[in-house]
């Protein structure tokens, strides 16, 4: 295990670790969704503990307060027994870019899939190796800029035929599974012979447990899934099933939404008030895959343009193909959201 994923181990389970930018005096963090014991992060005299947020999440929480008091800990998603153990405690976000360890705090709690609000005190770290049996070692910025590149450095871990239904019919199609050095696997299932002398019919879908696997009305993403299937079926082309839920925030992160939306907020604003992004994805993914392929100009079917844009910054010549599912009481605000927020072309 590297120091980055004993890092994020330690996060989970509720540990503290040290993270630090250059040689700056570094902080001592912990995820605030999993301490049970604020005493742990008692302030002294010389370093005051307190709730670091990102700068979103802090413009949200500042706005977004009523008269019933929407405290920060009741936006953050926590269950009720943890409110009253942050009520009170000073907020401190991360306001400016040069405040470097802040950001690569919030960071490493965002690929730790954990919401990204940690209980901070300015700490002198360790200088290399583990702290102690109850901290990880020094987490820096340069650190988590390596994992992300890692996202894009995939190898096919497997591949084999599989006979797929399609409505009434059935198709003979071809899964090959991708891994990155992190672990994560992709899939791309191809249909029919592919041909990269000609532009090739391409679907790029996000992962999205609920909808695709247990039918979710609340998104389009199942309906968009097995249309694309339908699709590429019948002209042949590639399905790039990417393992990115929840536009990239992870399947427990989009079920906090779900709450908050379920409250009133929208897509956007709910993933705003947990100091989320808004989309989270790396197509370098998507164009590492295509580049195993040997496929450099496709058809895709997307009605989103950051995806277009995305392939087409990074050399894939893209043609688009409308793709879009039906709405209907269950999705239709968050197909209006999608179309005047994030200029989906619906």
């Amino acid at each position: 295990m590297n120091l980055i994923d004993g890092a994020i181990a330690d996060l989970r389970r509720g540990a503290w670790v040290h993270v630090q930018a250059s040689n700056k005096r570094g902080l001592r963090i912990a995820a605030a969704e999993l301490v049970l014991n604020p005493s742990e992060f008692k302030s002294t005299q010389e370093s005051q503990a307190f709730l670091l947020l990102t700068r979103a999440h802090a413009r949200w929480l500042q706005n977004g307060r009523t008269e019933d008091d929407l405290t920060p800990v009741r936006v953050l998603g926590l269950p009720p027994d943890r409110m009253a153990l942050w009520r009170g405690w000073p907020e401190i976000p991360a306001l400016k870019a040069a405040d470097a360890p802040a950001q690569t705090a919030l960071a490493l709690l965002y690929i730790a899939d954990l919401l990204p609000v940690a209980i901070a005190q300015e700490d002198a770290p360790p200088v290399s190796g583990r702290a102690s049996h109850d901290s990880a070692g020094l987490v820096t910025d340069a650190m988590i800029q390596a994992w992300h590149d890692q996202t894009a450095d995939l190898h096919i871990a497997a591949e084999a035929w599989l006979p797929v239904r399609l409505g009434k019919e059935s198709h003979r199609a071809r899964l090959m599974v991708f891994r990155d050095l992190r672990g994560v696997t992709h899939q791309a299932l191809i249909f029919g012979t592919l041909d990269p002398s000609v532009p090739v019919p391409v679907r790029l879908h996000s992962q999205c447990l609920t909808g695709d696997t247990f039918g979710s009305l609340r998104c389009d993403c199942g309906d968009q899934l097995t249309r694309a299937m339908a699709t590429l079926g019948k002209r042949g082309g590639i399905l790039l099933y990417l393992s990115q839920e929840g536009r990239g925030i992870g399947l427990v992160n989009k079920l906090r939404c779900y709450s908050l939306q379920d409250q009133g907020l929208d897509t956007v604003q709910a993933n705003c008030a947990l100091g989320l992004p808004v989309d989270g994805r790396d197509y370098r993914v998507a164009k590492a895959i295509l580049d195993h392929l040997s496929v450099d100009e496709i058809i895709l079917l997307t009605n989103n343009p950051s995806k277009v844009s995305a392939l087409a910054t990074m050399g894939i010549k893209v043609t688009i193909q409308p793709h879009q599912a039906p709405a209907h009481d269950h999705n239709r605000h968050y197909l209006e959201v999608k179309k005047r927020v994030l200029g989906h072309l619906l």
